[in-house]
């Protein structure tokens, strides 16, 4: 491995739910979403990614990433079946039949890390799994002697209150990661 190829930490907006205002990630963007994370990938010689699996963005960059046979690297908050009730069917029983191809595949090849349930509320246990993101990265880049980046694919407005995918940008950038972002609206 060589400092030419790039580990990468990702976050980003769930797919909206029907009606939300304002809108954050469109199903009608999903499209525009795919293809700018292929050419975010065509501009980067990324060889691992690292996030979460959440339906809409940690979905589709998981799914390209593996057609392009990435390495992948999947971190969630706590168990694999709560994480899917909560984060993925909860927006079409699609997103969990992808789902559960991405974790099969994962944990096939061993990057699937379930985080130990800790004390405080869900947003804590979100923002532990930045941390674990951010971590994780760095110390693959490490160990291969990469390169470290963070993509943001988001509405690039933070929510009022808790916004994670905020928090991801932040914590990237006192872990001195070079960031980028991608939008999730259509156009």
């Amino acid at each position: 491995m060589s400092a030419d190829q790039t580990i990468v930490a990702f976050a980003g907006r769930r797919i909206d739910a029907p009606g939300t205002q304002p809108p954050r990630f469109p199903s009608e963007a999903l499209a525009a979403v795919s293809t700018r994370v292929e050419t975010f990938f065509d501009r980067h010689a990324v060889r691992t990614v690292v996030g979460s699996c959440a339906c809409g963005v940690d979905i589709l960059l998981l799914e390209a990433a593996a057609a392009r046979g990435f390495g992948t690297r999947i971190i969630l908050p706590f168990s694999i079946e709560r994480f899917r009730e909560t984060s993925v069917v909860d927006r079409g029983a699609e997103w969990g039949t992808r789902y559960d191809k991405l974790i099969a595949r994962a944990t096939h090849d061993g990057d699937v890390l379930v985080l130990p349930e800790g004390q405080g509320s869900e947003d804590d246990a979100y923002d532990r799994v930045t941390l674990k993101i951010i971590e994780e990265t760095q110390r693959i880049a490490k160990r291969l002697h990469a390169r470290t980046l963070a993509l943001a694919i988001w509405d690039q407005k933070a929510r009022a209150t808790h916004d994670a995918t905020q928090d991801f940008l932040n914590q990237a950038k006192r872990a001195k990661l070079k960031t980028e972002q991608l939008s999730t609206l259509p156009g």
